[in-house]
Order: structure tokens, then C-alpha cells, then sequence
């Protein structure tokens, strides 16, 4: 059976059309096989065109595309949707099974598209919503400003803290929501007690990654026996914090320049609001 056999067994044959109001446009896309790709949309509402019934579950619109056919990742994978554009569309239901996975809380409420039949559709509930999502959301803060990321469900500025400057991104009490109530309470407890949380993740990161370091120094360097790198040094040569996002559960990553010790990569620390530490790792 072909991936796009595959696809569509997902769904139920009956067609229906629906209205609905887009969250975020089209920017990756799931591998389905060698051949195809499975980009997806979510929508913040909906209206179901047969009943006229209109709804704020969220969901998700997916589609193939072939991989091979045309740039796709220039095109939307072939539908140009628009962030917070108001769409018809045909499509089909999927069918309903057991969900375990969190990565998308609407997953359940998931169709297959057909064909845009409208791309500046109307519906006086859905511009409603509309005019809200487009506005911008701004909170000010005694160490800063921030703006809400809508399409990332979360607030994001920047503040002082060591002398420098700190991204921080702040996820939403609920996805999609407008307040950052627990993450901002979090925040204002970190940067009041800036000095401690930062002697402490830097120890943390120096005590599980200096060996890793050192093995990093060895493979590129030309010295037969290269310096080693010492803990103290290792925690010095990090850079002071270069993005900090806190979570509505009090989940902290902290992520740091690593001074070209992983040659460019970035050092990530795991932990939490009472302030234990999961783990340290090297991304990007």
C-alpha cells in the first residue's frame, strides 16, 4: 500500500466543508515516506458549513505533497496559507483513535484536505476572533518588555541580567492563551535571585560536560597533549545566560554560548523552578 493510501485511510471517504480561522502558516512538514511529505496547518476555530456550528476546539488541517514536485518549502507545500487568515475549505475527518501522545493537544480533531475552496472567507464569529488575534499584545515589566508570540504560544522579550542582555520566552497559562501569569511569577523569583541560580547551573554544567570538553579539545587540536580544561575554566568561559524560557509548570531551560569549546555548539541546562537540575547537553 502507497503512503497516500496510507494517508487517507486515516479518514473517513465523506466530504464536508469547513470554515477556519488559521493559527500559524506552513513552515515544516513530517516525512510520510521517500516520496511524500505531510505539512499541516492549525486553526484556532472553526465553523462547520452543513450545520453552521461554530466552534473554539482547535485543530489540524494536513495534506501530501510529493517531495520532488516543486519547492515546496517556497510555496506553503502548496497552499500559501496566512497566519490568522480565515479559509474555506473542503475536507475529511479523521477517523477517531485513542491519543496518547501531547504533542498536539487537537490531534483528535484532525482532517484531511481536499481543496481551498474560499482563501478570504467571512464569518462574523471567526473575524471576531480574528481582529483579537491580530492585535498586539504588549506587558511591561519592572526588568522589561514583552510581546505575545501567538504563533508560538509564548511572551517574549529581553532583559539586563549579569551586564548583558537575555532572551527570555515565557510560555502561555494555556495554549493559545493570553496570559503568562505562572511563568511570569517564575521569572520575577529567577531574576531576584539572579546570582545564586547563576553560580549554580554554571557548576552543574562544568561538572557534567568539562570531560566531554576536554575530548572535544583533544580530536581538534594539533598538540600531541593539548591543556586541559579545568571546571573553574569551564564555568568562566560560558557565556552569562543567552536565552532563558520558563514554562507554565516551572520547567527551565537555560541556554548558554559555549566559547567555541563544542566549536560553535550550544550548551543547554534542564531544570526547574524549586531548583533542581536535570540535566546539561550540546545542541544545535
Amino acid at each position: 500500500m502507497s503512503a497516500k493510501e496510507d494517508f487517507e485511510k486515516e479518514f473517513y471517504e465523506e466530504e464536508t466543508e469547513l470554515l477556519i480561522l488559521v493559527k500559524n502558516r506552513c513552515n515544516n512538514a513530517l516525512y510520510s515516506d521517500n516520496n511524500f511529505l505531510r505539512p499541516s496547518v492549525r486553526f484556532l476555530a472553526s465553523v462547520d458549513i452543513k450545520t453552521g456550528i461554530f466552534s473554539r476546539e482547535t485543530g489540524v488541517i494536513q495534506w501530501l505533497v510529493k517531495k520532488k514536485s516543486f519547492k515546496y518549502h517556497r510555496k506553503g507545500y502548496g497552499y500559501n496559507f496566512k497566519q490568522f487568515g480565515i479559509y474555506r475549505l473542503k475536507v475529511r475527518k479523521c477517523i477517531s483513535t485513542e491519543i496518547t501522545s501531547n504533542i498536539f493537544n487537537s490531534i483528535s480533531n484532525r482532517y484531511m484536505l481536499v481543496k481551498v475552496l474560499n482563501k478570504h472567507a467571512h464569518h462574523p464569529e471567526l473575524e471576531k476572533l480574528q481582529e483579537h488575534y491580530k492585535k498586539p499584545l504588549i506587558i511591561e515589566k519592572s526588568f522589561g518588555t514583552f510581546n505575545l508570540n501567538r504563533e508560538l504560544s509564548c511572551f517574549e522579550g529581553i532583559i539586563d541580567c549579569f551586564g548583558e542582555k537575555i532572551d527570555i520566552k515565557l510560555e502561555t497559562d494555556e495554549l493559545d492563551g493570553d496570559t503568562a501569569d505562572k511563568a511570569f511569577t517564575f521569572l520575577q523569583k529567577i531574576y531576584d535571585n539572579q546570582k545564586e541560580w547563576n553560580e549554580k547551573l554554571r557548576k552543574f554544567a562544568a561538572d557534567e560536560l568539562t570531560d566531554c570538553a576536554n575530548d572535544w579539545l583533544e580530536a581538534g587540536s594539533n598538540e600531541d597533549t593539548p591543556t586541559k580544561i579545568t571546571k573553574e575554566e569551564f564555568a568562566k568561559r560560558i557565556s552569562s545566560w543567552c536565552l532563558l524560557s520558563i514554562c507554565p509548570d516551572g520547567e527551565i531551560n537555560v541556554w548558554y554560548d559555549d566559547d567555541d569549546m563544542f566549536w560553535g555548539h550550544t550548551i543547554v541546562v534542564y531544570a526547574n523552578i524549586s531548583g533542581e537540575i536535570e540535566r546539561a547537553d550540546i545542541v544545535g
